[in-house]
């Protein structure tokens, strides 16, 4: 069992970290609702239906995701 957060797209694929972004964004505040397990896989697919194409980014849970955006909002701040 995997928890999936999936954004599409049809604009250009130049800005996909901005779309991952949005993704993290929508992963905590469903992990700030309590709607996603701690134990569960999240992937973070951006489809491009006019490119024919999807893009992904993996984490094996909750909190291995939580620590790659606690990293990401301390970047901000440095």
């Amino acid at each position: 069992n995997e928890i999936h957060v999936i954004d599409y797209k049809t604009g250009s694929q130049s800005f996909i970290e901005k779309a991952f972004e949005q993704l993290r964004f929508y992963t905590a505040a469903l992990i700030k609702m309590n709607l996603i397990s701690d134990n569960k896989p999240i992937i973070h697919s951006i489809v491009y239906p006019l490119d024919k194409a999807i893009k992904q980014k993996k984490y094996g849970s909750v909190i291995l995701f939580q620590e790659q955006l606690d990293q990401k909002i301390k970047e901000l701040f440095e």
